[in-house]
């Protein structure tokens, strides 16, 4: 699917890797040079060759082409692409057409038969064979050209279903990975404003703190200091009543 998708943005002249790297000339002439190559192997695998094959029996003369995708998947598609030409008669893996009107090919109506066949691991091979009334279009024939391109093109038109369906997925993913991003983010960012104000908090906190000791150095020099007026007042204290004393003795002497 990744290879699809690659070509089909190529085909389109957008450059997937020249996109995340493109601060890196070096490597986005790299990343060309294999979207290139992708294109090419995908042109490749699109070859229309001749064929023969034998079909309930009769042996077909016609041509042939291989698709990277699953038998179960081209069934439905290869079916709704020949429905375009005439009524398909489906038998298993073969389609019948009696009267196909394929103007690209042939002014008058032909014969057409398909079957479908695995070619490996999700691949398919896709035979056509075209009658001109009797005369089955072989690689002599005026029309074989144009059948090629008829095969050709269903191949390609299957090959851009499945990238869109590859950039669709891939959008997809996207979405959620920037949710799960922003997600992450916000909660970085929420973390690190209660961060902010637990230093802000601490910092009040010990600026209190060298407040309150400063206050306490003071009112304990204050106390000190206070100790020593205490004294000073008792010695004074007991001058003044040590006066009185004398001042009282002074006065009953006297008759």
């Amino acid at each position: 699917m990744k290879t699809l998708l690659i070509v089909f943005l190529a085909c389109l002249g957008i450059s997937v890797y020249g996109q995340e790297n493109s601060g890196n000339t070096t490597d986005s002439t790299a990343n060309a040079h294999t979207v290139t190559t992708e294109v090419r192997s995908m042109a490749s695998v699109a070859t229309v060759q001749p064929s023969q094959q034998s079909i309930r029996g009769i042996t077909h003369q016609g041509l042939s082409t291989t698709i990277a995708a699953s038998k179960s998947h081209v069934r439905k598609d290869w079916k709704n692409y020949l429905d375009t030409y005439g009524r398909v008669i489906k038998k298993g893996n073969t389609y019948q057409i009696a009267n196909a009107n394929i103007s690209a090919i042939s002014a008058t109506p032909l014969q057409l038969v398909s079957n479908l066949s695995n070619a490996g691991s999700k691949r398919t091979e896709i035979f056509l064979a075209l009658d001109e009334g009797s005369t089955p279009i072989t690689a002599n024939s005026s029309g074989y050209e144009a059948s090629q391109q008829f095969l050709r093109s269903f191949v390609i038109q299957t090959y851009r279903q499945q990238a869109t369906k590859g950039v669709t997925e891939a959008q997809k993913d996207l979405k959620k990975a920037q949710k799960d991003s922003d997600k992450v983010l916000n909660k970085q960012k929420s973390l690190m404003k209660k961060l902010e104000h637990a230093k802000k908090d601490q910092a009040n906190l010990e600026k209190k703190a060298l407040n309150s000791q400063t206050l306490q150095t003071k009112l304990n020099q204050q106390l000190i200091a206070t100790e020593q007026d205490k004294t000073q007042a008792m010695l004074k204290l007991e001058k003044a009543k040590s006066q009185v004393g004398i001042q009282q003795m002074q006065l009953q002497e006297i008759k």
